[in-house]
């Protein structure tokens, strides 16, 4: 699969992209080669019809550009192959004055990626975006935002983000900044078995680029995720499949940015609303992931006790509203 859209990029560069394949199996020289690139050997199954063996294997791309150079380690899934391959294409040509530089946002309550342990979800995610290009946290006080930051993540911030800073990320959209907004309106506290609202203030600053963030919690008891959950009276833990760990695959394939995934998995999630004053108006805004119909939005939840929410007999609560609710939304003009 590789190969055929590796041969297909190689038609559509018009030469410009060379591919070599190679299988350094037995050769020493060429195993130290794939290493000075990237390439490192992993454990791969093989399965026959009568057995199955454990083997060593090269599976991975270098991808050479100059005096650069830019490893895809393991392959990824077929699915996603074209968009991991096709990034670090544009990674390893683009100039370093020309690579997105990423801010992350902090001062409000924010995750902090550069503080997480080792083994936290978001130092790996730190990691990808640097990967992209010059990546760093914005310290509190850091006014305005810097002119080099070219894209700004505002992440899960659970204190009030004061208004002269909401002015500051106005000023920093409208000289072409781009925000990449995660809100939402509760937090877990799973010490309580209760859902908390969160008091990040930026429900009016989001207004008025016409999306409403909704002050509700979004379950579905059809398409839901793992959840770890305190067993009350207890000092356990439970894995159980909750509600308010919904899963969507309801995402506009025409859009580059959500094309490849496979799905999105979304606990805690608040509804959007796009202002219908702002259909067909300047700024631009296009719904890129809804969940599926069997969701529900809450208002006034005040427990996290999957049998309060249903449970396995899969029924509405009379307060709730059915779905399916916008939960991504592009805003753009």
């Amino acid at each position: 699969a590789l190969l055929d859209l590796l041969d297909d990029l190689g038609a559509a560069s018009r030469g410009r992209l060379q591919v070599v394949a190679a299988d350094p199996t037995g050769d020493a020289a060429a195993q130290q080669e794939a290493a000075s690139l990237g390439v490192r050997p992993i454990p791969y199954a093989v399965r026959t019809r009568d057995r199955a063996e454990a083997r060593t294997v090269h599976m991975g791309v270098a991808l050479t550009y100059g005096d650069r150079s830019v490893p895809l380690e393991a392959l990824p899934s077929v699915a996603t192959m074209e968009v991991e391959l096709v990034r670090a294409i544009r990674a390893v040509t683009a100039e370093p004055d020309d690579r997105v530089s990423i801010g992350w946002w902090l001062g409000h309550g924010e995750p902090d990626p550069a503080t997480a342990s080792a083994e936290s979800p978001l130092r790996t995610l730190a990691a990808r975006l640097g990967s992209r290009g010059p990546f760093r946290t914005i310290a509190p006080g850091d006014a305005p935002i810097p002119d080099d930051i070219d894209v700004l993540m505002v992440v899960a911030p659970r204190r009030p983000v004061p208004p002269a800073e909401q002015v500051q990320l106005d000023q920093f959209v409208m000289r072409g900044g781009r925000v990449l907004a995660f809100l939402s309106s509760f937090q877990p506290d799973f010490e309580r078995g209760q859902p908390v609202p969160v008091d990040h203030g930026l429900y009016a600053w989001l207004g008025a680029y016409g999306v409403q963030l909704g002050r509700d919690l979004l379950v579905d008891r059809v398409h839901n995720e793992v959840l770890a959950v305190p067993i009350a009276g207890t000092t356990r833990w439970a894995r159980v499949n909750h509600p308010v760990a919904l899963v969507t695959t309801a995402l506009d394939r025409a859009v580059p940015a959500v094309r490849a995934l496979p799905r999105l998995v979304l606990p805690f999630a608040s509804s959007l609303r796009v202002d219908p004053a702002s259909e067909g108006t300047d700024p631009q805004i296009e719904v890129w992931a809804t969940t599926e119909r069997d969701a529900g939005s809450l208002r006034g939840l005040v427990t996290l006790d999957p049998a309060a929410l249903g449970g396995a007999s899969g029924a509405r609560l009379s307060s709730e509203q059915p779905g399916p609710f916008p939960v991504v939304v592009a805003v753009q003009g």
